[in-house]
């Protein structure tokens, strides 16, 4: 086999099926055959949103390849790996830290001041074009993908590839959770019940947290919220949700507010959060804006209030474990979170429908 087939970006908005080479593996490194996948709003931010620099920067001879979340197995290994063998299933930690700089030797690799990502799930645009032209690494809305061995996760027994595509997002929505500290008693809230949004809502249900409020326009998503464990949701184009979060709790707040909700939402959600928070509660921010990203804060509410306002982004290996373990016992139906289910050649499609209303997370077969 010379060349293996892709998704190809060759602009903004512009996405084609073509033949990549099959790079040579260097030391260390694996070629996974890809089975599964998903759209993510990384994928879709990068797809729609380009800016007009790195837009100029594609074309159909300098492409780059999306997609990482993913799962598959393990088709070939350089001679110098053998922690893993060829037929192993994996999924795969799309994150390429340096390894060298201080928060990498601090192990704090979501932090690496020259993160690098399969998929352009970090970095830019002329970092990817790079990684696929110089390194061979694409992205996973392919066939194959080359990933360094240490990046792989070995699936047990009894969990299938569609699972193992949720574990990366999963894992990022336990770092978020694990951040927020949630305690039994207390109020939570999501604002934005996409797919990680509702990931949010079925994970803080299983921990027993009662009081769970979700906030999303779309009526599908609040009755999946509902089935996933929310006590109450809220639209907030009907109700204003900082009211409702606030007669929820006597006038005093929700302890636990998770903004979700990106892009263009996220600095209302923001806002509405932090109005809507407790005196010592504690505000996450899980989801990206798009730039400019700059609000307005009220820097005396924080003060006073000692209200804790931070974001998350990546996992540790700790959480892509614990995903993995959630998944295998049932707690996260796959089947209610990634659906619709496209192949790679109808990949146009499955971005043209990925955000819209009945919508959660597309999936793409690869097989």
């Amino acid at each position: 086999m010379d060349t293996y087939k892709a998704a190809l970006v060759i602009g903004s908005e512009k996405i084609a099926i073509g033949e990549l080479p099959v790079p040579e593996l260097k030391a260390g490194e694996v070629w996974v055959r890809l089975q599964c996948a998903n759209l993510c709003p990384t994928d879709l931010k990068k797809f729609y949103h380009l800016d007009s620099k790195s837009a100029s920067l594609l074309s159909e001879d300098v492409p780059v390849v999306l997609g990482h979340e993913a799962s598959g197995y393990v088709a070939a290994v350089a001679p110098d790996v053998d922690q893993i063998k060829p037929g192993t299933r994996v999924a795969i930690d799309p994150m390429l830290p340096c390894y060298e700089c201080v928060y990498c030797e601090d192990e704090d690799y979501p932090l690496c001041k020259n993160l690098k990502g399969i998929g352009i799930s970090a970095g830019s645009v002329s970092d990817a074009i790079h990684l696929l032209d110089e390194q061979g690494i694409g992205g996973c809305f392919a066939e194959y993908v080359k990933v360094p061995a240490r990046n792989l996760f070995v699936l047990p027994d009894g969990i299938s590839y569609e699972q193992a595509a949720l574990m990366e997002p999963l894992a990022d929505v336990l770092h978020s959770i694990e951040a927020g500290n949630p305690k039994p008693g207390e109020t939570a809230v999501v604002f934005g019940l996409g797919a990680m949004g509702l990931m949010h809502i079925r994970v803080l249900s299983s921990m027993g947290i009662t009081n769970l409020i979700g906030v999303d326009p779309l009526q599908n998503r609040r009755e999946k919220a509902l089935a996933f464990g929310a006590s109450e949701v809220v639209d907030p184009g009907s109700a204003n949700p900082v009211e409702v979060i606030l007669a929820a709790t006597k006038g005093l707040g929700a302890e636990l507010i998770f903004v979700c909700a990106g892009g263009n939402a996220q600095k209302v959600c923001t806002d509405q959060a932090l109005k809507a928070i407790r005196k010592k509660g504690r505000v996450l921010l899980y989801a990206s804006a798009l730039k400019p990203a700059d609000m307005p804060i009220d820097i005396n509410h924080i003060h006073y209030g000692l209200i804790t306002l931070t974001g998350t982004v990546g996992f540790y290996r700790r959480h892509a474990e614990q995903a993995i373990q959630l998944i295998m016992s049932g707690e996260v139906d796959v089947d209610q979170i990634r659906t619709p289910i496209f192949t790679l050649d109808e990949i146009a499609e499955a971005f043209s429908i990925s955000g819209k209303d009945d919508v959660v997370k597309v999936g793409l077969d690869l097989r």
